[in-house]
This record gives structure tokens, sequence and C-alpha cells, in this order.
């Protein structure tokens, strides 16, 4: 893993079946897949954003990104999630801020709930 106030680069090993909910990562985003399938799946903003615990998403899209492939994620459309349909994955995933310094938000597509964290 690399860290600096700009930019962070961290190596993933995904297990089979693994995967992250919507998340955002309040800054632009780039997965490289050396082995194995990482499935993203986008979403977008329905609401205006001004009700902070809240959101109303709608799936965006999904981009399947296999070894020898890259993907990206931009705001304000960096609320995505992450799912390995099969195999273990190592992935190669670069952020263009210090993730470990970020207040981000988890998000339930069902109840509409906005939930913080950060890896601090």
């Amino acid at each position: 893993m690399y860290t600096s106030d700009v930019l962070t680069i961290r190596a993933l090993v995904w297990q089979p079946n693994a995967g992250a909910p919507p998340h955002n990562h309040n800054g632009w985003a780039m997965v490289g897949v050396i082995q194995g399938h990482e499935r993203n799946i986008g979403f977008h903003r329905k609401d205006d954003g001004s009700s902070p615990w809240k959101v109303d998403l709608e799936e965006a899209g999904t981009v399947d990104v296999r070894a020898g492939q890259s993907a990206y994620v931009v705001p304000p459309d960096d609320i995505h999630a992450v799912s390995i349909p099969s195999g273990k994955t190592v992935a190669l995933h670069v952020f263009g801020n210090n993730i470990h310094q970020q207040w981000r938000c988890t998000f339930d597509v069902k109840t509409g709930q906005v939930s913080p964290f950060n890896f601090r």
C-alpha cells in the first residue's frame, strides 16, 4: 500500500463471492484487475442531496473488469458496489486522495439510509 495526501494505491485480494456494498470515495478511483473478475455496479442519485442521511438511488450500469482490464469512477457518480462473481480476484486500486483520511458513506438502496465510515 502507498498513501500520500493526494494518492492511495492498494493491492486487494478478493475471495470468491466477496464484495462491498454501495459506497463512495469522495474522489476519482481506478481499478486494474490482475487476476480474476471484479464487477462494479454504478448508481446514480435521483434525489438532490439536500437530506444528508437519506438517498434515492437507481442502478446506472454494470462494468465487468477482468484480468488485464481497468475501470474508473469519478464524482459525482462515484457511488458503486463491488462483487466478485467467481474465483479469487487480485486487483490494484488507485484513489485520487488519501482514502484513509476520508469520511465516506455506504448507501442502503432499499431503505435510502446513508451511513458514514472511515478506514482510520
